[in-house]
Parts: structure tokens; sequence; C-alpha cells
């Protein structure tokens, strides 16, 4: 046959790829080594850092502990000319450092 889509070619649906199993592998042997207070992310962490794993499954388990380690930037609004959350945050800060700021000063007179 010449390419193209052919009936039964492929791995099958539910099949698991080799990097999943070599995680899932990974997963239950770093298991084995953590205490009973683990969660998840300390199972990936101690995945991706262990240097008898190949780099694949390394990385795999990396990418899956990134979002919980390092939480992605919020969006601010920009409005020209107006202000956004971030410029009442800032008022609302100088607000309360003024008026702490107030009644530490003596009284003159």
């Amino acid at each position: 046959m010449l390419g193209g889509k052919r009936p039964g070619a492929g791995r099958p649906k539910g099949a698991r790829s080799k990097s999943t199993i070599a995680l899932e592998a990974a997963c239950k042997n770093a298991a084995l080594g953590l205490s009973d207070g683990f969660n998840s992310l300390m199972l990936f962490q101690s995945v991706y850092r262990n240097d008898t794993l190949s780099i694949e499954t390394r990385l795999a388990a990396a990418a899956k502990a990134l979002p919980y380690e390092h939480p992605s930037l919020a969006s601010v609004e920009f409005i020209p000319g107006g202000e956004n959350m971030m410029d009442q945050r800032i008022k609302q800060a100088r607000g309360t450092v003024a008026s702490r700021l107030a009644r530490l000063r003596p009284a003159e007179g």
C-alpha cells in the first residue's frame, strides 16, 4: 500500500506510549521512597531529580510539576489614561501608609 490511512494502523486507542509507561514506573519507584505525607508535587519532584532515569522521563515529570512550582503571571488590564486595578491598589497602599505615618507622628502645637 502507498501511504494514507490504513485500517488497524497505529497505536490502539487507550494504549500507553513508551514515555507514559516509563513515567508511571518511575513514579511508582519514587513513591516507595517517600514518607506517608507526600503529595503529587513531591512525587514529580522526586522523579525529575532522579539522575538514574532517562531525560525524557525526567522532563515529563518536570513539565507536570511546573505549574505548581512557578505560577503563571496574571494579566492586568491596561486602560489608556484611566485607572486599572494596579493603580487602585497603589493608591490604597499609599493611603494606608500615610494614615499610619500620621498616627506615629507627634502632635504639633
